[in-house]
């Protein structure tokens, strides 16, 4: 196969501000599925149209945080855990709470490998 007809990958970026017909509305709208359509042109102008040649997902950057008390943690006794999950948010460009949704806690005995 010729190299300029072997596949490539990789990961893209977007900047909401550059897709108006989102940010006019509400640019977090661009987080989802997207389809990837492409178009090839020969040297000589034949060229190929192909739809849906791919899938791709956009997702906001998120973060997260955690705090266990009281410290250390004993056997028998009760634990509090809280913490903030945070999605970028797109029509502002910062991190906002994201409310909401299921946490699970995962126990690790101390030496234990993750």
């Amino acid at each position: 196969m010729a190299e300029e007809c072997k596949d490539h990958s990789g990961v893209k970026g977007v900047d909401p501000k550059a897709m108006p017909h989102f940010s006019d509305r509400d640019p977090n709208g661009i987080a989802g599925q997207w389809q990837v359509n492409a178009t090839v042109t020969a040297n000589d102008k034949d060229y190929r149209i192909s739809d849906r040649v791919a899938l791709c997902r956009f997702k906001r950057a998120e973060t997260r945080t955690a705090d266990a008390a009281p410290e250390p943690v004993s056997e028998g006794k009760n634990l509090t855990v809280k913490g903030k999950l945070s999605r970028a948010g797109w029509k502002d460009l910062k991190y906002h709470g994201f409310g909401g949704q299921k946490v699970t806690l995962q126990f690790r005995k101390a030496g234990a490998a993750s």
